[in-house]
This record gives structure tokens, sequence and C-alpha cells, in this order.
């Protein structure tokens, strides 16, 4: 059973200042590992789509060097 229910950042506050001292701790740590996790799943694909990447020369440069490999090999 699942219930959604509409509350805007105000109330949401306001109810986490009635919380008593011990859940609020339990509430701020597990915001907390959610918060990592987001970072270090945003931080992953910001790495790969701003890593570097292989322009035409090199493409065509590792090619030349597999077909000479493998002219080697086959000798």
């Amino acid at each position: 059973m699942e219930i959604k229910v509409n509350i805007d950042y105000n109330q949401v506050f306001q109810l986490i200042k009635q919380l008593p001292l011990k859940q609020l701790s339990k509430l701020k740590t597990a915001l907390d590992k959610e918060v990592k996790s987001v970072n270090k799943n945003h931080d992953f694909k910001s790495f790969l789509l701003n890593a570097p990447t292989f322009n035409d020369n090199q493409i065509e440069q590792i090619e030349q060097t597999r077909k000479s490999i493998n002219q080697w090999r086959a000798k």
C-alpha cells in the first residue's frame, strides 16, 4: 500500500523541527548517506561525460597498429 502526500518544503521543515533529538540525528545520518550516494553517481556520470576521447588521427593510428600486429602474428 502506498500513500502520496503533497507537502511543500516549509511544512516538511516544520515537521522535522518537531522531531526529538535522537530521531533528528538519525534523519541527518540517513540524509547524509543519500546525498553521498547521489553525489557519487553524479560524479561518475560527469567523469564519463567529460573524459578525454580519441581524435580521428589517434583512431587511425590504433587501427594501423592492430593491422600490423595481426600481420606479424600471422607470419
